[in-house]
């Protein structure tokens, strides 16, 4: 991914990830109003490139996100903690893996003295090839965006979209009406625009600091 320093080079990578996304869905739902396709197998294809692109969608954003608060070159002292949980991860994973003392040493001074250091954010997010509710909700932590309102989406994710795509993807036949595909386009695009808002918002508003280390606005 390119380096997204700026809130217009964020915004940017948003606007070019939804447009392709947009487009290939809408001619989907083209193809289905020719009667000189097969309905049935644009159906299944269509069904599988929806889940394709809300999965690709959230991965894309939200480590975009993560490559413009590293840009910020902030101290993890001033970021939330969502974010000085990356580095405590890692840290993590290493310790596990260890057999030298060295790394567990190297541990210690990361949990002593991490509010001094710069934070060093980097990789993309992980959706595990399988984007049900429970893997979104946590890509969201990641990043620090409340997952609430998508709740009411959560049987639509998990069993309208992601179980299809994994029945077509495994190559079983899989019925999908006509009507209600046109549904599920609508409401993944929905979905996508939601991650897009959310994220273009805790950009702008700075919500990937710690709430003690905002600061102050001068007042005229």
């Amino acid at each position: 991914m390119s380096k997204v320093n700026t809130i217009a080079q964020l915004e940017d990578l948003l606007d070019k990830e939804l447009a392709w996304r947009t487009k290939e869905i809408a001619t989907v739902k083209l193809a289905l109003k020719s009667p000189q396709v097969s309905q049935s197998t644009i159906l299944r294809a269509g069904l599988a490139l929806l889940y394709a692109h809300w999965e690709g969608f959230v991965k894309s954003a939200a480590t975009a996100y993560i490559a413009y608060v590293s840009s910020r070159t902030l101290k993890y002292a001033e970021l939330c903690d969502c974010f000085v949980a990356h580095r405590l991860r890692s840290v993590a994973r290493e310790v596990g893996s260890a057999n030298s003392i060295a790394v567990y040493v190297d541990a210690v001074k990361f949990l002593r003295n991490s509010a001094s250091e710069e934070a060093l954010l980097f990789g993309a997010v992980d959706t595990k090839s399988n984007l049900n509710f429970e893997v979104l909700v946590d890509v969201f932590r990641t990043i620090g965006l409340r997952p609430d309102r998508y709740e009411t989406h959560r049987t639509f994710i998990d069993t309208k979209l992601l179980k299809k795509r994994n029945e077509i993807a495994h190559g079983e036949y899989v019925f999908i009406d006509r009507d209600d595909f046109f549904g599920m386009a609508d409401q993944v695009l929905t979905l996508i625009k939601w991650v897009d808002t959310d994220i273009r918002n805790m950009a702008c508003a700075e919500s990937f600091r710690h709430p003690q280390s905002v600061p102050l606005q001068l007042q005229d």
